[in-house]
């Protein structure tokens, strides 16, 4: 059987640092985490955020917005709920 039984519910999001930006991973990471998000490294670069529900995720894609508009990170939105 292939396909989702039941939507979780939770969003995802992936931070790239980038050559300079790499120096930012570490108050990027403090400030996520104080949001309540969980994350997970898939290299030095490539962080997974995840949101528990839309209002979460909301306020994430808001911090990240602004970072990225610094010049401090990229970010895309993975699939949602």
């Amino acid at each position: 059987m292939a396909g989702v039984l039941r939507r979780s519910g939770r969003y995802v999001f992936r931070v790239y640092f980038a050559g300079p930006m790499l120096g930012h991973r570490e108050s990027a990471v403090e400030q996520l985490t104080t949001m309540g998000s969980l994350l997970e490294w898939s290299s030095a670069s490539s962080l997974a955020v995840d949101a528990r529900d839309a209002t979460h995720a909301q306020e994430i894609a808001t911090y990240l917005t602004e970072r990225e508009s610094q010049g401090h990170l990229v970010y895309e939105t993975g699939r949602s709920a």
